[in-house]
């Protein structure tokens, strides 16, 4: 029988970078682990790869967008929901998406499809969406 996934998003690499957010989100994946679920978490990178990690599997996301922070989300985004959408795609079973702070904008454009349903969860504390949809306009 196949683990139900857990696939946590979070801009910024929480391996290589380690603010509040990332120690939040590393928290929540070792938490998932330890309860048995198999383990995701997306996040951008200067790079594509995946890497196995005690917290589970860190797939990092490749984006042309510098700095590699939740400011820049409005550019990143969409390379995070396009991994998303491909690694749903190949999967089956229900999948829980939990996004934090600004990177949960990347979750709203994935519709797995047919005989995979997912749940959404959205941690959000602040509003750096808007203020960098704003910034990367400008």
């Amino acid at each position: 029988m196949t683990r139900p996934a857990v696939v946590f998003v979070h801009a910024p690499d929480p391996l290589t970078r380690m603010g509040g957010g990332e120690r939040y989100a590393l928290a929540h994946a070792r938490a998932a682990r330890r309860a048995g679920f198999d383990v995701h978490m997306f996040c951008v990178s200067d790079r594509t790869g995946v890497q196995e990690d005690e917290i589970g599997r860190v797939h990092r996301v490749w984006s042309p967008v510098r700095p590699f922070r939740n400011l820049m989300l409005a550019g990143h985004g969409p390379f995070l929901t396009r991994a998303l959408r491909r690694f749903l795609r190949a999967r089956t079973g229900p999948h829980l998406l939990h996004g934090f702070g600004a990177s949960t904008g990347s979750l709203l454009g994935v519709a797995p499809g047919p005989g995979r349903p997912v749940a959404r969860v959205a941690t959000v504390w602040d509003c750096l969406y808007e203020e960098s949809l704003a910034k990367y306009a400008g």
